[in-house]
C-alpha cells in the first residue's frame, strides 16, 4: 500500500448568483453608458425610502433636466421667430404679387442695383420740393415700402445735406397694411407720407431758372402745337407761376408774360406772317395767338410743299431734255477716198431720220410723206407727163 499522501484537487470557486435587482441594475447601467448619460459606477445596491435605487433617480433626474432644456430651446426659437419677422417687416420692402388666394404683399430685400434703379425715377429736389413730392407720393403708391426703407432710400438719393432737412418726419415704423393704397388701414401710412411732403415743400421752394424758358424756342420742323405745349411745361416748372385754371376775360399778370414767351419763340418765317394777318398782335390773348401761329405755319407749309413741287417739275423736265439729246443721232460727214480726203465743209449734212419731223418743209407735225408741198409737187409732175 502506497504511503504518498492521495492528491486533493483544488477547491473550484462557485459561480456567482446573481440577484434579479443586480441583473436590472447592470442592464441600466449598460444603457446609460450607451446614451453618455452617466459615466460613474452605480453606487451599491441600497435603496431609497422610496423604494427605488438610486441609479433609478438620477435617472429620472437626467431625464427631467433633458425635458427642461428641451422647453428652454422651443422657447428661445419662438422668440427668436418672433424678433426675425418682426425685424423683417421693419426693413423689407413691400411687393404685391399673385397669391393662392388673390394678391398678397410679400417682403423682399433691397440691393444697390434695385435702390439706383428705383431712385433714377425721382427728380432732383433741390429744382423743387412740389414736382419731388408729386413723384415721391407716385413712388410710395406703387413700390410700397416701409418708413424705415424710405428713410434710407431717400438718403441714398438726396444726400446727407439735403437728407438733415427732413429727417424728422422719418421717424416711425409705419407700413403698408392692405392691398389698396386708400383704404382705411393705411391711414397711418399716408398721414405720415403728407406730412413728409409738406416738409419737403417747406425746405426745397420752388427755384426759378427763366434762362431756361428762354432757350425753349421753336424747332425748324416742329409744329406750333408741339411747341406751345413744351414751353408750357417749360415756363410751369421754371418761371415760378402757377398757371390759372381759367384765364378769365381780363388778361393777367400769367398769360402776358406767357404770350412774350411764345412770340419770342417763334420761327422768323411764321412770326413775319403773324405781323400780316394778326392786327394788335401785342394786346392780342392766348388763344388767338395760337390759332394765328398755327395758320401762319399751314400758310408757310403749303408755299413750301408748292415750290418743291416746282423744283422737282422742273428737275424731271430736265431730266427729259438730257435723255432726248443723248439718244439723238449726231450728224454723219462724208469723207472721200483715203484717208483725210474729200472736203467735208462744203459737204450738206446728212438727212435726219423721216420719223422726226418732214424734211422737205421742217414741219415736225408730220411726215414727209404727208408734206404738202410733196403732194402738190406730185401733181405737178402728172399733169406735166
Amino acid at each position: 500500500m502506497s504511503t504518498d499522501p492521495v492528491k486533493q484537487e483544488p477547491p473550484q470557486p462557485k459561480p456567482r448568483q446573481v440577484t434579479e435587482a443586480a441583473a436590472t441594475k447592470m442592464e441600466l447601467r449598460k444603457r446609460q453608458e450607451k446614451q453618455g448619460a452617466a459615466k460613474a459606477p452605480c453606487p451599491s445596491t441600497s435603496r431609497s425610502k422610496t423604494g427605488y435605487h438610486s441609479s433609478d433617480a438620477m435617472a429620472l433626474k437626467t431625464a427631467k433636466k433633458l425635458a427642461e432644456l428641451q422647453e428652454g430651446k422651443k422657447a428661445l426659437e419662438s422668440q427668436l421667430a418672433v424678433i426675425t419677422q418682426k425685424t423683417s417687416e421693419l426693413t423689407l420692402p413691400m411687393l404685391e404679387v399673385a397669391g393662392h388666394t388673390g394678391p398678397a404683399l410679400v417682403f423682399r430685400p433691397w440691393t444697390n442695383e434695385d435702390m439706383k434703379a428705383y431712385m433714377q425715377q425721382l427728380p432732383n429736389v433741390v429744382e423743387g420740393g412740389k414736382k419731388f413730392c408729386a413723384a415721391i407720393k407716385t413712388f410710395c403708391m406703387e413700390v410700397q415700402p416701409t418708413w424705415p426703407e424710405l428713410r434710407r432710400l431717400l438718403l441714398f438719393h438726396m444726400g446727407q445735406t439735403n437728407f438733415d432737412k427732413i429727417k424728422g418726419d422719418l421717424v416711425g415704423e409705419y407700413r403698408v397694411i392692405h392691398l389698396t393704397f386708400d383704404d382705411a388701414a393705411n391711414n397711418h401710412y399716408r398721414a405720415a407720407l403728407d406730412k413728409l411732403c409738406a416738409t419737403i415743400n417747406r425746405a426745397f421752394p420752388r427755384k426759378v431758372v427763366m434762362s431756361k424758358v428762354k432757350a425753349c424756342v421753336q424747332q425748324m420742323a416742329e409744329s406750333t402745337k408741339d411747341y406751345f405745349s413744351r414751353l408750357l411745361a417749360v415756363h410751369n416748372e421754371y418761371s415760378g407761376v402757377d398757371e390759372p385754371s381759367d384765364l378769365g376775360d381780363v388778361m393777367g399778370h400769367w398769360e402776358s408774360a406767357f404770350s412774350q414767351y411764345f412770340l419770342n419763340g417763334l420761327l422768323p418765317d411764321v412770326f413775319a406772317v403773324m405781323k400780316d394777318t394778326c392786327l394788335d398782335m401785342k394786346n392780342a390773348r392766348l388763344e388767338k395767338l395760337r390759332k394765328h401761329a398755327k395758320c401762319a405755319h399751314e400758310k408757310l407749309k403749303d408755299e413750301r410743299e408748292a415750290e418743291d413741287k416746282l423744283i422737282s417739275e422742273a428737275h424731271r423736265q430736265t431730266q427729259l431734255t438730257l435723255a432726248h439729246t443723248v439718244t439723238k443721232p449726231a450728224a454723219h460727214f462724208p469723207r472721200g477716198r483715203g484717208r483725210g480726203r474729200g472736203n467735208w465743209k462744203h459737204q450738206q449734212p446728212a438727212k435726219k431720220p423721216p420719223n422726226s419731223y418732214c424734211y422737205i418743209c421742217g414741219d415736225p407735225n408730220y411726215w414727209v410723206k404727208d408734206c404738202p408741198k410733196r403732194i402738190i409737187k406730185g401733181e405737178t409732175v402728172a399733169q406735166a407727163d
